[in-house]
């Protein structure tokens, strides 16, 4: 029973669904050029942003560096 409810979950996570969105031309190109430096198609690299962000896993890097300097100036590391 369990086993079958644990296969529908991961069924679902592995649809993809196409959408429509609207973003800025430089935005885009933007998008775009860093995709390209990762060797890999915009669309992925929007997606995994996109995941990211709703996984909790994206991260502020100035929101990092504060952290980390606070901790420093603390002693905490």
């Amino acid at each position: 029973m369990l086993e079958g409810v644990i296969e529908s979950i991961i069924e679902k996570t592995k649809k993809n669904k196409a959408i429509s969105m609207r973003m800025s031309a430089f935005d885009l190109e933007l998008l775009k050029q860093k995709a390209q430096r990762e060797g890999m198609p915009y669309q992925t690299l929007l997606n995994t942003i996109v995941h990211k962000y709703v996984t909790n896993q994206l991260v502020d890097k100035n929101e990092v560096i504060k952290t980390i300097t606070m901790m420093k100036e603390n002693e905490a590391i």
